[in-house]
């Protein structure tokens, strides 16, 4: 019973890991994406009046966006690794509930930052909508709900440490 209950923990830690991997790479391209779009309405606005320098200027946005998808996937392969041994290391001390809670909780709240940057140059480039603050409102509660996650399993893991009842 006790290698069964092994296995389900790692097999847990692992379907985690495929989760947060998933979440990671949904915030790498959406971080790539509100980068972009700082960059090209900032770029527009200053080469407007100059077309030879609005030319070179986007030539060099498209290259930049090509070669950005490599370091994406470099960024994701290093992610990959370290949420796996993360989650993994954390299954002996029984703390992966606390860990997935604390990665989350990041990875929400990096993708909520990303979604904020981005309705606000949908903001600059044609007017405030209630529509573009959907997302970014549904992944500060989303943060929210993991961060208050995280600090219960973690008191409780502290209170469990220590002798305390939960």
């Amino acid at each position: 019973m006790n290698s069964f209950r092994s296995f389900s923990t790692y097999a847990l830690a692992y379907l985690l890991w495929a989760i947060s991997v998933i979440l990671g790479g949904m915030v790498l391209y959406q971080g790539r994406d509100a980068l972009f779009s700082v960059l090209v309405v900032t770029t527009y606005d200053r080469f407007k009046d100059n077309a030879t320098a609005l030319f070179y200027s986007s030539l060099q946005t498209r290259s930049m966006d090509q070669w950005s998808y490599l370091l994406l996937g470099l960024l994701l392969i290093v992610l990959i690794v370290f949420i796996e041994h993360y989650f993994r290391t954390g299954v002996q001390p029984g703390s992966l509930r606390l860990r997935f809670f604390q990665v989350t909780m990041i990875e929400f709240g990096v993708l909520c930052l990303a979604n904020l940057i981005n309705a606000i140059v949908v903001w600059d480039v044609s007017g405030f909508t209630w529509r573009s603050l959907f997302y970014p409102l549904l992944e500060l509660i989303t943060t929210v709900v993991f961060v208050w996650l995280w600090l219960e399993a973690r008191r409780a893991k502290t209170a469990v440490s220590a002798g305390q009842p939960v």
